[in-house]
């Protein structure tokens, strides 16, 4: 299979309308929210798990997926990161709302801002959601 980028976090600071007072990396949360939940269902690639194997290990809940994505991935999502299941799933999910899929379960960048406006809505704790 053909090297994807799925997304790139420079794509959204970067981008016309986006918002200029705020840190760089916030154009980053989506796709580490994505990476995380493909990580903790073992969607990775045996390349990315074998040359990661050791930070693999320390994912959990205290793991600050957003800073490895800058660090680590260079801000950068792609083919290599995902294992067959992973790569079907961001083509089918992650990359457009056109697919089979998204249209009868929904498009991952909706999900994200339909979830993200009514998380904004909720007074919570100071404790943040993603770290």
């Amino acid at each position: 299979m053909a090297y994807v980028t799925y997304d790139k976090a420079k794509w959204h600071w970067g981008a016309k309308n986006a918002p200029t007072d705020i840190p760089q990396e916030n154009g980053a949360t989506h796709i580490a929210f994505f990476f995380r939940w493909c990580m903790e269902r073992k969607l990775y690639s045996k390349e990315f798990a074998a040359d990661f194997a050791d930070d693999i290990a320390r994912m959990d809940d205290s793991f600050d997926y957003r800073r490895y994505f800058f660090g680590t991935m260079d801000g950068v999502l792609s083919s290599e990161e995902l294992n067959t299941a992973g790569k079907a799933f961001a083509k089918a999910y992650y990359t457009t709302n056109r697919t089979k899929f998204a249209k009868t379960h929904g498009w991952y960048l909706q999900d994200y801002d339909d979830s993200s406006r009514a998380n904004s809505a909720i007074k919570t704790s100071t404790t943040p959601i993603f770290t």
